[in-house]
Order: structure tokens, then C-alpha cells, then sequence
């Protein structure tokens, strides 16, 4: 295996320890269930047999012991390709998305076929991994197993042990989809038959394709004869070890232990485990075992003997551990069991001992009292784990564990919770790795063995897994938690930030402050952590990838003001120096987040945790993170569908609809598995306004054309019926008990109409509101749930509450009113506009009262307020930044510090003299010219243009404005504070179209003006005579932000794609006689280019300041970060960049 290979594969997303030569596992004992191993052999060696097998049993029947039997065979006899054992002890063997990858990384390393295959597509496509279930099934295993046509075997353990919401459990809906394509291929899965995997097995496309053999059906007379034969074979190894143990035990006694077992081998697994305890002698311990009770009515019951249960022999093994400790020693006791138990992730013995501040030395000995319920290891280095997961069930259980003594209670997360805080306040500590700075996590080589050498993994798990105690903490102990807390965030955020950083878990960051959010009632603590959230929200991609960067870039660009400022700015590490601008406090967007331009179609999930977005031309629907706003995973068409003009969400959540017009279809996911559910069309329509699905989930009703009304089957994917309406309807259908239901408009009315599903009838009328206006259908929202109406009426934004006949809101404040959004519980309602601006109302007694301004880093966006009205989120429509706030005053959302209304800014224009001591700052609308100090960022002079501005040149002494039709030129004299202007001149020049579509550049000789035009076909550039404004050359293509090249002799233009043409000046005799010459297009900026920097720093796409050594110097944030080429500003080693939702551009001095 190549060394490229190798690193790809290592570095691939995988779950730890899932594979079956993981260390701790034990196969079946020699000669041991025959009838089942020979039953899978058989079924494993002949490739025409069905390719799934099934093996159903019940707990503690030996499933996972014979899946390990099965793997260790199949591998002897090279048919084993991977396998994955699933625990719900570790949350990356308990989670679904991991199950594949880790399987595609095994099969990869086996076979050199399937390798070549899978590490070109992981190369190409990392983010592969996070891909729905479906995708990653189809990509990473289906697809490099059809090219390389090898046969092997797939062994998945304990299905059920896995977080899964399905009805039908998703890897097998999934594995239903496609076993069949696989012929070569062989399944053997194991699982308890829990409702939602006895349904995935009975779905139709793996009913047919599956095996099954349910262990707990075997004969009960084989059964206890394989128990028997286990006993028999362990005594007879104990007997060779210890002394006196001639004829032991007797058939008596081993018919009695046959019993209690009752067909259970966890049973009789952890009976001999508690007999063979080091320091005890075997006899003493079984005759102590049988004088114990043998009966209770729990877990464990079985049809061999229902009075024989686990719970008797958990309850004599913890007895008899600690009989003989005394009352002082319970407490630790106990807190070690609580450890071993609550855990969100297993610990290991010097973990445990860590965490809870008891010597290791009285960690060990209450751990081997009860190793008989345990996985032990010599290396105290190792988790320790329960033996079965019915040991955990039972203490847990107050009914079951009634001994005070043992039993664990949810309330003992508080101690695990004061032990995590306790821990990080003392021992954390900045760059605990001694990561080098201005790197990437990813470019620090060995990285992981820099955690475990530096960050201990008691205070791994505390920082991963605090807050996962905390949501269990009773209230009766908030001021104790409050105090710690508060110490902690203000003491370990940043450092807390780093550990999670370097770990790759900077997510349980958003976690853990909503957890505190949610649970806090203290104001300060509250005010403490929501600061902290901005914080990492603000910069949650920066922190991810860099914990360096969180000094470098995150801590110097955070507010001035917040909270996090003031506690943690002095250990701010900055590479660059933030000179003017940034700042004061958080804006009220919580997330940014760049993603494709021409977005089609939005949605919100019910659950609002996540959406979808739509982009035209393409055949993907993405589904993101409400969040942090990434993407979670894509889902695709199986045959037809692109650019997807309509999607909508089960009432669950669980399923995805989306319409596509080029295709004429509609398809439906199952999102849990990404899977096709569906795909129908859509007859001819032309477009789809709206849809809704059936509570039940199976049908689908939209509105098409504003006239049509069809409804279909989405399982069989039939169309069931179509009903024209006689007015145009409202752009909007919903769904209400087992019926559709839609609006139309007529004469002044809203009529509602009711329609089922299924029928064939038409619709019917159920209800009529009337309207004080004469809304269009086109420009009117309904809130069905309280009959309210929203439309906009000659530029007023009216809202009606039909119900009471009574007006919520009638506003002129949105300027040129575009799109209009309720929440579902009508407490907020928002406008959209033209412009940036978006206008938020509250619900009051009086009606709607205004609530924010929110300015988008775009114009014309799509808003959508979450179902829980928490969240709005804003799409553009031409841009590629898409915006998160959080709007209600519940705990869980976080309002920005300043509530008070924000506004847009004019595109700045900006000029540094050859000194770089000042700096010319022009806003094109405000008629305004700014000259500041660069070493300071105080306003010096501010000039009052009297014209819209399209350009401004500073040189040693002068300012010069090119404004509507002018040339103005002022005289600057003064220092500092008592700069003065004199306007000394002013020339006039034709153009054509409006000032607000022209870009203006003076060239460095000042002979030459060029103006670049937006909006103009026929006069794309212009150069013009500075000194009496005659028009000298016109060229007709060309980009419309123009500059020059130092020596004055060209000409530059571009857009705002970053494409660049250049054009030669030539003179032609006389004084003002030129030409332009093209010579060069799609060229990169050279020096004297506004985005090019002469001292070689690059600024990239996604916001990273790089030195001309590659070395990464800044990382701007999404909100500091320009949106198009003309809002970056170099002149060596300053930058000015800006973008509509700053109040000032911001000025960077970068080191040399």
C-alpha cells in the first residue's frame, strides 16, 4: 500500500475499535453452539444462497459471542471483508453514520481492487463521510464493490445497540436498497428483535433476500447441554490451576448453575467470571453463589424458567463484593460505580481516578471486586465497560437495583458534572500541545499523539462531555453549578476552545453552552454564556481548524465590547493589527455561512434543526445544520430531477419532498437513510406553489399553477387526483387532520376550501375571511392556524387578523416590501425587501410592534422563520452568504447584545497617499468623504461632496472625488487633528447611466480618468482627460471596475468574478489622441490591481490572510470577510476590506 494511500485512509472518518480483533472480545468455546455456527458457515461458503442472514435473539443469549466466532472463521478462510461490532458505550459505535465508513476503510485495506477504487473518491471528495446513509452505502461501499467484483462477507454486530429513530431500522432500508447489486456480497447481521429491526427485516425488498435464525427458538435441551459443556470446560481450566478442587464441582452443584442460567450465557459467563476472582478460592465462591436466592421477576426472565433472572446474581455479586467495607467507604465506592455507569464515554481506571481526585490506588480494588460485571484490562490506560449492557439496565432501575447501597440514580450526574469543571478549572491551560503558531491543525504532524501526551483522558472526557451531566442536574444544586461555571467560562473558555479543537469536537462547544443556556437562571451567567456562544459561533470554522487562530484571528476580531474582550483580550496573540473598524458589539446575524449562487427552493424541518437548500441546475438538495449552518449531507435523485424549485418536510420531520419543473417530478427521502422513497410526475404542470404532506406520511398533496390541486401516493408513486379551481389560489396549502386545505381570492375574500387526499370529490368550502383591502393572491400570506392575513397594498405592509376583524400591522417602514413570513405562532412576523434590509415585528396585545432592522450581507433575500420561532434565516438571492438570527426571547435563543436597529452602509471607496499615514474613505450615497489617521482610526477630516461618489484618488496633498458628471479636486493641508480642504477645482465630464452603476479610477500621473460602467452595453470603459474632462476612448466589452497600471500606460478591468482584462493606452499624436488596445483578457491582478498586494500577502476566497511565505497570518470571520472583489483594498501591507452588514470598512496592518 502507497504512503498517500495509507495516510488517506488513516485520516478517512472511522469509528474506533468497531472491527472484531478489537481487544476484549471472545468467541464461542470450542464445540460450543454447533447447530448455529455450522447453520452460518454454510450459509457464508455458498455465494447462491440468500445474501442476508439475520441472528434474532434475545438479551444475553450469546449473539455478540457468536458474530465474534463467525468473524475470526471468515477471516481464517479469507472471506471476511469487515465488521463492525456497535455499542452504545461509545457514541461512535452507536451512531449510524459511522457504520459505512468504517466498513469502506476495512474492505479498502483488504482488497487492493476495491482500494483503487475508494481512495481516488475520498481523495476527491473527503466530506464523503458526512453524506446520508444512502449516499455513503452507494459511493464508499456499493460502487467500488460492482468495479472490483469481489466476493466477501460483511459482519455488523448488535444493530439494536445503535441511536436510531427509524420505524425500520435505517441500515437495513438502506442495505434493502441494495443488496441486490451486490451479488458477490454476503451480510450476516445480529440484533435483538427490538420493533424497529424486526421492521427493517420485514421490509419488502429484504424479506425476500434474508435468513434468520432466532437463538432464543433453539431446543432448550441444546441449549443448556452448550452451557453445561461451557461450565464443564471452564472448571476443568480452573481445577488445572488451583489445589483441591478434585471432582469439582459435583453434578448436583453443575445442574444448578445449568438452571439458574435458564438459557442465557451472559448468565453463565459471568457466574464463572465471579468464581474465578483473584484471591478467592473457586470453592468458596460457588458455594457461596448457590446458598444466594435465585428468583425476582425482572429483566432476564426466559421460557426455559421464569423465575431464573439476571437481577438475583447482579444483586449477590455487588452484596458479597462489599460485605465487608465499611459505611465511610460507600461514598467512593459509589462514585466509582457512578463512573463506570454514567459515563457518556467509558473511562479507564487512571481516568476515573483523575476525574474523581481518589488515588489509584483505591480505584483498582473496587473495580476487580466485581470484575465478573465487567471488561477489565491489565493496562489501567484501557476503558472499562460493563460486561453486558444488562448490568447497567439494572442498577439503573430503582425498582429492580432496590439496595441504596448500588443503585444510580439520574441525580448522581451532578457529582460526574462538579468533577468534569473541577478538573478543567484546575488543569487547564493555554497551548497545553505546544502547537507551533499561525498553523492549521491539520499541517501539525502527529497531532493526535500531542493530545494524549499533553491533555490527560480524564480531561478529554471532561471537556467532550460535561455538559452531557449537566442537562441531569437537579435544579435543588444550581447555585453551587453556577458558581463553577462562571468560574470556568470565565476563567478556561478560551483554553477549553483549544482542547476541543484539537480534538476535532469543537461542535460539543454549541452543545455544551445551549445545555447551559437552557439550564441557567443566574442574569450574569446568562449573559456570561450567551457572549460565549456568539463567540464560538461567530468563529466556529476559524476554531475548528486552527487552535492557534482562536488567538490570532478569532480573539483580535471578537467585539470590543463583549464580554469574552474583557476577560481573555490580553491573551490575544494577533498577526495583524486592527486599525480602524471592526467591531463594537456582536451584530445580531448569529452565523454566516458562503454557499452556491442561485438558490431555487428553501425549507424549514418541523423540528427546526435543520433545513434545505435548493440551487438551480443542480440535482442535490442540501440539508444544514440550523446551527452552525454546515452541511450535514445531500441527498440525489435516483434516475431523474434537477433544479429543485419546491421542497417541503414531513410533519415528523423524517421525510423530504421536492419538486423539480425541468424534470416535472416530484421525488421524496426518507432523511434518516437519504434514500428515494419516491419519484412521480407531476403531468405537464408548470409550476408548484406549494406543497404539504399527509399526517400519516404516505401522501402528498401541492398547488400547482395557482389553479390545480393534485394529490399522490408517494409510496407507490401513483397520482391519485387532480381538481381545477375557479379563482386564483393563495401560494399556500396545508394540511389539517386527515384533509388539504387551500385559499383562494375573490372580491376582496379569502375563501377556504377543504379537500381529502384520497377523494375524488371536489373541494369544499369550510370558511370565508374577509379583508378591509383587495389583496392579489400573488402578494398575500396566510396563517392558517389563526386566520391571519398578510399582503402588501401600495408599499404598506398590512397584517389582518380575519378572525377578530381587526388590523396587526400596517407599516410603511420597508422600503420597496418583497417577501413576507409569519412564525407558525404568529409571534413574529417579517418583510423582506429590495434592498439588504429585512424588518421584524413582535406580536403584542396591541398588534405587531417593531422588533429588529436586520441588514443581509446581500439584496433580495429569501427569509424563513424556524417552526419554533426561534431562528429566522435569510437566503440571497444573487449572493452566496446566508444568514442565521435568533429572534425569540426563549432560553434557548441568543439575542446579540445590541437590540438596537442596525442599518445598511453605501459600497465604501477607499485611497491611501504614497506615505500610507492616512486613509481616504468615501461612501458612494452619502455624498461623504472621510480622511483617517491609519495608526490611530480617528477621523481626521470628513468632506462633504455634494455628490454621489464613483471614485476617489488621495495623493501627498490632494483629494480628488469623481462624483455625477464632476471631477472635484480639494487641497489638503494641517496635521492630524487640524487637517483643512479647500476645493480648488472642479471639471465636468459626460457619461452614460446613472452615477450609481459607474467605478471611477484616477490614474498615478492624474492625466487620466477611467470610468467603468454596470449598466452600459455600449460604453463599457471609458478614459477620459482629467484636466477638462473630454472623452478620449470608449471600449464596448470589458469588465466595470477599472484600474491602472503604475506607470499610467494601461489599463485594467474587472468583474466582480475576478476575471481581468487588460488594455494598452496608445497615443495617436496631439495631446489627447488615444486609443485602447486590448492586450490581455482573463489575466491575473498585477501590482497597482486593488485586490493585488505588492508585498505578495494574498487574501483567499474563504477569508484567510496569507503571507508571501504561505504563512497564515488572519483568518477574517464570514461577517468581516468581503463579498465581492471590489470591497478589498491592498497598498502593501494594509488592507481595508468591507461588505454591506459593516457599519465602516476595517483597516488591517499586516507584519512585514
Amino acid at each position: 500500500m502507497l504512503i498517500a494511500e495509507k495516510t488517506t485512509l488513516n485520516n478517512f472518518r472511522q469509528a474506533q475499535g468497531a472491527e472484531y480483533r478489537h481487544s476484549g472480545r471472545k468467541g464461542c468455546l470450542k464445540g460450543t453452539r454447533r447447530t448455529v455456527l455450522d447453520k452460518i458457515e454454510l450459509w457464508g461458503r455458498d455465494f447462491a444462497k440468500l445474501p442476508v442472514y439475520w441472528l434474532n435473539g434475545l438479551a444475553g443469549t450469546g449473539k455478540s459471542t457468536i458474530a465474534q466466532t463467525i468473524a475470526e472463521r471468515m477471516f481464517t478462510e479469507g472471506q471476511l471483508g469487515a465488521s463492525f461490532f456497535c455499542s452504545r458505550d461509545f457514541e461512535d459505535r452507536s451512531t449510524l453514520h459511522f457504520i459505512f465508513p468504517t466498513i469502506a476503510i476495512q474492505l479498502a485495506r483488504k482488497y487492493p481492487k476495491f482500494r483503487s477504487v475508494f481512495v481516488p473518491l475520498v481523495q476527491s471528495d473527503p466530506g464523503i463521510a458526512y453524506e446520508s446513509l444512502y449516499n455513503q452505502m452507494d459511493k464508499l461501499i456499493v460502487g467500488p464493490l460492482k468495479t472490483s467484483s469481489i466476493p466477501t462477507i460483511i459482519v455488523i454486530d448488535a444493530l439494536d445497540e445503535c441511536k436510531d429513530e427509524e420505524p425500520a431500522s435505517a441500515i437495513l432500508s438502506v442495505l434493502a436498497r441494495f443488496v441486490t447489486q451486490v451479488p458477490k456480497v454476503k451480510f450476516f447481521l445480529t440484533g435483538r428483535p427490538e420493533p424497529r429491526i424486526r421492521e427493517g427485516f420485514r421490509l419488502p425488498l429484504l424479506v425476500d433476500a434474508t435468513n434468520t435464525f432466532v437463538l432464543h427458538d433453539v431446543q432448550t435441551n441444546e441449549i443448556n447441554s452448550d452451557i453445561q459443556q461451557f461450565f464443564e470446560s471452564s472448571f476443568l481450566e480452573l481445577a488445572f490451576r488451583h489445589t483441591g478442587l478434585d471432582n469439582w464441582p459435583t453434578k448436583v452443584q453443575l445442574d444448578l448453575l445449568c438452571k439458574r442460567a435458564a438459557g442465557l450465557f451472559v448468565y453463565a459467563v459471568a457466574t464463572f467470571k465471579f468464581i474465578n476472582t483473584r484471591n478467592y478460592h473457586p470453592r468458596e465462591r460457588l458455594d457461596l453463589l448457590l446458598q444466594l436466592p435465585d428468583n425476582t421477576l425482572h429483566e432476564g426472565k426466559t421460557k426455559f424458567n421464569s423465575s431464573t433472572s439476571l437481577d438475583s446474581l447482579y444483586r449477590s455479586i455487588l452484596q458479597e463484593a462489599f460485605s465487608h467495607d465499611g459505611a465511610e467507604d460507600d461514598p467512593r465506592i459509589h462514585s466509582i460505580l457512578c463512573a463506570v455507569i454514567l459515563a457518556a464515554n467509558p473511562l479507564s481506571p487512571s481516568a476515573i481516578s483523575t476525574l474523581l481526585g481518589i488515588n489509584p490506588d483505591y480505584v483498582t480494588p473496587p473495580l476487580l471486586s466485581i470484575h465478573s460485571l465487567l471488561i477489565l484490562h491489565e493496562d489501567i490506560n484501557k476503558p472499562v465497560q460493563p460486561f453486558h449492557k444488562s448490568f447497567p439496565d439494572f442498577i439503573t432501575n430503582p425498582t429492580r437495583c432496590t439496595n441504596q447501597r448500588f443503585y444510580i440514580s439520574p441525580s448522581h450526574h451532578l457529582e460526574l458534572l462538579v468533577c468534569c469543571l473541577n478538573l478543567m478549572n484546575k488543569t487547564l491551560e493555554k497551548n497545553m500541545c505546544q502547537l507551533p503558531g499561525a498553523v492549521n491543525n491539520s499541517e501539525v504532524h502527529e497531532l493526535q499523539e500531542r493530545a494524549d501526551k499533553n491533555i490527560s483522558q480524564a480531561l478529554q472526557y471532561a471537556c467532550r462531555s460535561w455538559h452531557k451531566h449537566l442537562v441531569n442536574v437537579p435544579t435543588a444544586n444550581r447555585h453551587e453549578i453556577t458558581s463553577a461555571l462562571c468560574c470556568f467560562l470565565e476563567k478556561k473558555f478560551l483554553f477549553w476552545l483549544e482542547v476541543l479543537s484539537v480534538l476535532g469536537a469543537v461542535r460539543n462547544a454549541v452543545d455544551a453552552l445551549k445545555a447551559v443556556a437552557e439550564w441557567a437562571k443566574d442574569p450574569s451567567l446568562l449573559d456570561l454564556t450567551n457572549d460565549c456562544f456568539r463567540f464560538v459561533m461567530g468563529f466556529f470554522e476559524i476554531i475548528s481548524t486552527s487552535a492557534p487562530h482562536i488567538y490570532h484571528s478569532a480573539l483580535p476580531l471578537s467585539p470590543k465590547e463583549s464580554i469574552v474582550q474583557r476577560y481573555y483580550g490580553s491573551q490575544a496573540d494577533p498577526l495583524a493589527t486592527v486599525n480602524c473598524g471592526g467591531q463594537t458589539a456582536w451584530d445580531p446575524s448569529i452565523a454566516n455561512a458562503k454557499i452556491p449562487e442561485g438558490i431555487t427552493a428553501t425549507g424549514w424541518s418541523p423540528c427546526s434543526k435543520f433545513f434545505a437548500v435548493a440551487w438551480d441546475g443542480s440535482p442535490k438538495i442540501a440539508i444544514l445544520d440550523a446551527v452552525t449552518l454546515k452541511q450535514l449531507y445531500t441527498v440525489y435523485p435516483q434516475s431523474r430531477g434537477y433544479g429543485w424549485t419546491k421542497v417541503v418536510f414531513s410533519s415528523d420531520s423524517h421525510l423530504l419532498a421536492g419538486y423539480s419543473l425541468p424534470s416535472d417530478c416530484i421525488v421524496t427521502w426518507d432523511l434518516q437513510t437519504g434514500g428515494v422513497i419516491g419519484d412521480v410526475r407531476t403531468e405537464g404542470t408548470q409550476f408548484c406553489h406549494s406543497m404539504s404532506f399527509s399526517e400519516c406520511g404516505t401522501m402528498l398533496g401541492g398547488l400547482f399553477d395557482q389553479k390545480t390541486i393534485m394529490t399522490y401516493n408517494i409510496l407507490s408513486s401513483t397520482h391519485i387526483s387532480s381538481h381545477r379551481v375557479q379563482q386564483l389560489a393563495v401560494d399556500t396549502i396545508w394540511t389539517c387532520g386527515e384533509y388539504l386545505q387551500f385559499a383562494t381570492v375573490y372580491l376582496g375574500s379569502v375563501i377556504i376550501w377543504q379537500l381529502g387526499f384520497t377523494s375524488g370529490q371536489t373541494p369544499t368550502k369550510v370558511g370565508s375571511l374577509s379583508s378591509p383591502e383587495n389583496p392579489s393572491s400573488t402578494s398575500l400570506v396566510l396563517l392558517p392556524t389563526l386566520f391571519w392575513l398578510a399582503f402588501i397594498v401600495e408599499g404598506r405592509v398590512v397584517v389582518w387578523d380575519a378572525q377578530h376583524h381587526r388590523v396587526l400591522l400596517n407599516s410603511v417602514d420597508a422600503e420597496k416590501p418583497e417577501t413576507m413570513c409569519f412564525s407558525s405562532d404568529g409571534q413574529f412576523f417579517i418583510c423582506g425587501t429590495w434592498g439588504a434590509e429585512s424588518y421584524l415585528w413582535k406580536k403584542s396585545p396591541d398588534g405587531y410592534l417593531p422588533h429588529q432592522k436586520l441588514v443581509s450581507s446581500s439584496t433580495q433575500n429569501h427569509l424563513l422563520v424556524s417552526p419554533n420561532g426561534e431562528s429566522v434565516i435569510s437566503f440571497p438571492s444573487g449572493g452566496t452568504m446566508i444568514q442565521l438570527w435568533h429572534i425569540a426571547n426563549a432560553p434557548t435563543s441568543f439575542s446579540s447584545v445590541s437590540t438596537q436597529a442596525s442599518h445598511p452602509h453605501d459600497d465604501f471607496l477607499v485611497d491611501f497617499p504614497a506615505d500610507e499615514s492616512l486613509i481616504a474613505v468615501a461612501e458612494r450615497k452619502s455624498h461623504t468623504v472621510t480622511i483617517l489617521s491609519i495608526k490611530s482610526g480617528a477621523a481626521l477630516l470628513v468632506i462633504d461632496a455634494e455628490t454621489e461618489i464613483c471614485g476617489v484618488r488621495f495623493t501627498k496633498d490632494e483629494i480628488i472625488v469623481i462624483g455625477d458628471g464632476k471631477i472635484i479636486t480639494w487641497n489638503i493641508s494641517g496635521r492630524d487633528s487640524n487637517l483643512h480642504a479647500d476645493r480648488v477645482q472642479t471639471v465636468a465630464f459626460k457619461h452614460q447611466g446613472g452615477v450609481e452603476d459607474l467605478w471611477a479610477s484616477v490614474a498615478p500621473n492624474l492625466n487620466y480618468l477611467a470610468i467603468g460602467s454596470m449598466g452600459s452595453w455600449s460604453e463599457a470603459l471609458c478614459v477620459y482627460n482629467m484636466h477638462n474632462g473630454e472623452k478620449l476612448a470608449v471600449a464596448k466589452s470589458g469588465g466595470w471596475m477599472p484600474g491602472f497600471t503604475p506607470d499610467s500606460c494601461g489599463v485594467w478591468t474587472s468583474k466582480d468574478d475576478g476575471r481581468v482584462d487588460q488594455w494598452k493606452i496608445i497615443e495617436e499624436g496631439g495631446s489627447n489622441g488615444i486609443k485602447l488596445q486590448q492586450v490581455a483578457s482573463h489575466i491575473t491582478p498585477q501590482d497597482g490591481f486593488p485586490w493585488h498586494s505588492s508585498c505578495g500577502y494574498q487574501l483567499t476566497d474563504d477569508g484567510r490572510i496569507l503571507s508571501s511565505s504561505g504563512k497564515q497570518l488572519l483568518w477574517l470571520s464570514h461577517h468581516w470577510q468581503p463579498h465581492y472583489k471590489h470591497q478589498v483594498r491592498w497598498s502593501r501591507n494594509i488592507l481595508v476590506v468591507w461588505n454591506k452588514s459593516l457599519q465602516d470598512p476595517i483597516l488591517l496592518r499586516l507584519e512585514v
